[in-house]
């Protein structure tokens, strides 16, 4: 539709006109009717229902009447929208039955807005920019009942306030008008070149300074260094924006031209948690888009450490994870120069004791998790008094760095001896087609026998091959290797190991696995006495012993497990394979581990840098009743030797483990995955430590 005005006949070429009722006027009614009531109109726009329909203004030719324009484009047949119940052909400027959800008002649903209304004293209001369209082309006759006709008098709402219709354009009229600032022409009908003069002032569509649009841009940047997860920007305190990845950013809401931005971190980013830092975070839009705003993330990290107290001497080197070794010479305090991130875990190890003078170092706070501050709480305690190796160390050992790998220890008091059983894997994960039909071809165990003298014992790596699982065979055992194990008190120490068959050696800090049986250790410790301090292998001699030592060889019934079974222990039928039993009087469970070997030999060509590829091993736990406890198993997979790496566990069946006495007992297991179930009468592999498990017993 065209609605603009002639400069040579100063008649309006807009189709607001149509809809005048210059006979309403004359007739002085409160409802007016509209164009089609009135042939004034039609002496400026022509006939309403002329088809094709002629513009009297500039002579274009219509493809339809105004009529079918209005009923079939707009309002898609929708006539109540304009007429009145009762006669077709009466039309009202501002009163019609209402169409499919729309208002009922009329021509000025479209024509007017509700802006407008109580400003006229003879009519609601809406039409008031329409008159003044008329007005302002020298039109004057709406003046005379209408008040809001005078722009003199009263002033419409600019032309971006959107007329009834177009705010609420009810069902089924896809066809009306969205906006009355028509940027997309959509009030342009039958090929006219501008929409509607809304507000009366002679200035169409965006050409109107109220429809004048100022520019929009938006504001973003680049992230680098985001390693986290849950960063979240903002612009101006909001338009917060997740961000999840390194590269551009761009906030979802545009700016005007001119107006001030200012980019923040609402939330850091966590796992690992990260600082983020903005540079040309803020300032103000001109002309163009933001994209220079840098945000660089970098991890939080925190430093550990402690104090050392009674260090006499040189030769102290500390250890955090295995490794940032540091060498202490002084008392006082320490800090590791690797730093951690927050939620990340440390673990503080002696790696050499002191030598000039001799000394043990023992560490309290040694491993927990960083927690958004400086560890500054790891205490090493060195002492000149040197532990003493007891059978309260007879227990289950490991790395917290070596999840899935382990070590058994077991000391032999009257013949001076300690056996070591490493519980590990092959150096490599072994191939995808090996061959297993019970756990993980990749398990590998090795025993070292040695005697001890103070709190050291020299040891000789054995590894043992060609068995077969709860099988009489022979098996061979070759020397590899050599190890001193070294405990700086009841809960802490080191292995240093050097195996050359895989070209592999090194210092592996143990602890135990549960602490339920330290006070037990602490307790033989301080009731040891040394008569020499000499190493038995080296000629000389040495006893250990506690107060009460029970020495008898009688089968004491033993009603209830105690510590004193914590012990290596087999079936001599089947040697070369064995046990390791730990009994957690505390919590009141019992751990059982079983070295031993697959179903059937390996096949020739079975890959093994370290032992035998037939090596196997599983560990059940479970809680105790008196002299028996009821176990699951659970069988370790996917380690490598000596290696932080992650292993999977999975359920394989029960043990049912009971004792009769303090030296003999069953294992009766049951293993779905190799569909094999029995009973294994067991024993000590020495009766050193059958004495002290009868002590537990009451009489």
């Amino acid at each position: 539709m065209n609605h603009q005005f002639s400069k040579t006949t100063g008649i309006t070429r807009h189709l607001f006109t149509w809809f005048v009722a210059l006979g309403f006027l004359t007739f002085a009614v409160t409802i007016a009717q509209a164009y089609e009531r009135t042939t004034d109109c039609e002496s400026c726009h022509g006939g309403f229902r002329d088809d094709p329909y002629n513009s009297l203004s500039d002579g274009s030719r219509w493809s339809n009447s105004l009529h079918n324009v209005h009923r079939n484009n707009m309002l898609n047949g929708d006539c109540e929208t304009c007429h009145t119940s009762g006669s077709r052909s009466r039309v009202y400027l501002d009163s019609s039955d209402g169409g499919n959800g729309l208002s009922a008002i009329g021509c000025v649903g479209c024509h007017g807005r509700d802006g407008d209304m109580g400003n006229d004293s003879v009519s609601p209001g809406r039409g008031a920019g329409l008159r003044q369209h008329h007005s302002n082309a020298g039109i004057t006759t709406c003046q005379a009942c209408h008040s809001d006709a005078n722009p003199g008098n009263y002033s419409p709402v600019g032309e971006d306030i959107l007329p009834n219709y177009y705010a609420n354009p009810g069902s089924g009229h896809a066809q009306i008008p969205k906006d009355s600032c028509n940027p997309s022409g959509t009030e342009n009908f039958s090929g006219t070149s501008v929409g509607l003069d809304n507000d009366g002032d002679g200035q169409y569509d965006t050409a109107d300074a109220d429809c004048s649009v100022t520019a929009t841009y938006m504001v973003g940047g680049t992230v680098t260094g985001l390693s986290g997860s849950g960063l979240v920007l903002r612009n101006n305190g909001g338009d917060d924006l997740a961000v999840n990845s390194n590269g551009s950013f761009t906030f979802a809401t545009a700016l005007e031209d001119g107006s001030a931005y200012n980019v923040t971190v609402r939330t850091q980013p966590s796992n690992p948690a990260q600082a983020c830092n903005i540079t040309n975070g803020s300032g103000t839009l001109s002309g163009g888009d933001v994209t220079n705003i840098t945000v660089s993330c970098t991890n939080v990290t925190y430093t550990v450490g402690g104090t050392v107290s009674g260090l006499q001497g040189p030769g102290l080197v500390l250890q955090n994870n295995g490794g940032d070794d540091l060498a202490v010479d002084a008392n006082g305090a320490f800090v590791f120069a690797g730093e951690l991130g927050n939620g990340d875990s440390y673990l503080v190890t002696v790696k050499t004791r002191p030598t000039a003078p001799k000394q043990v170092c023992s560490i309290n706070n040694r491993n927990g998790t960083v927690t958004g501050s400086d560890v500054i709480n790891v205490q090493v305690a060195c002492s000149t008094t040197l532990f003493q190796v007891n059978t309260g160390l007879n227990d289950a050992w490991y790395n917290p760095l070596t999840d899935g790998q382990g070590f058994f220890v077991t000391v032999f008091p009257a013949i001076q001896k300690v056996v070591l059983s490493w519980f590990t894997y092959d150096t490599q994960l072994p191939p995808q087609d090996a061959v297993a039909n019970l756990g993980d071809p990749g398990h590998r165990w090795f025993n070292a026998l040695g005697f001890f003298a103070d709190n050291e014992a020299m040891l000789n790596i054995k590894i043992a091959s060609g068995g077969i699982f709860d099988t009489t065979t022979d098996v061979t055992r070759v020397k590899d290797g050599t190890a001193i194990l070294t405990f700086d008190d009841c809960n802490s120490g080191t292995l240093e190991y050097n195996i050359p068959s895989i070209g592999r050696s090194g210092i592996v800090p143990i602890q135990r696995i549960n602490d339920a049986n330290v006070a037990l250790c602490e307790s033989l410790a301080a009731q040891a006495t040394v008569a020499e301090t000499t190493n038995p292998k080296d000629g000389g001699s040495s006893q250990l012993m506690w107060s009460g030592n029970p020495t008898s060889a009688a089968e004491v019934p033993l009603l209830e497990m105690n510590p004193g079974l914590n012990d290596a222990w087999y079936y001599p039928v089947t040697d070369g394979q064995g046990f390791f039993i730990t009994v957690f009087p505390d919590i009141q469970k019992v751990s059982l581990s079983w070295f031993t070997y697959d179903t059937s030999l390996p096949p020739e060509g079975a890959v093994a840098n370290l032992g035998d590829p037939g090596h196997r091993w599983f560990n059940a736990l479970g809680s105790y009743t008196g002299n028996s406890a009821t176990m699951t198993i659970k069988i370790t997979s996917g380690g490598i030797f000596d290696t932080t790496t992650e292993v999977s566990r999975i359920e394989d069946g029960t043990v049912l483990l009971t004792f009769t006495d303090c030296n003999s007992g069953t294992v009766e297991y049951n293993i779905p995955s190799i569909g094999q179930s029995g009973i294994v009468p067991i024993r000590r592999i020495v009766g050193d430590n059958i004495g002290w498990c009868e002590s537990f017993i009451t009489p």
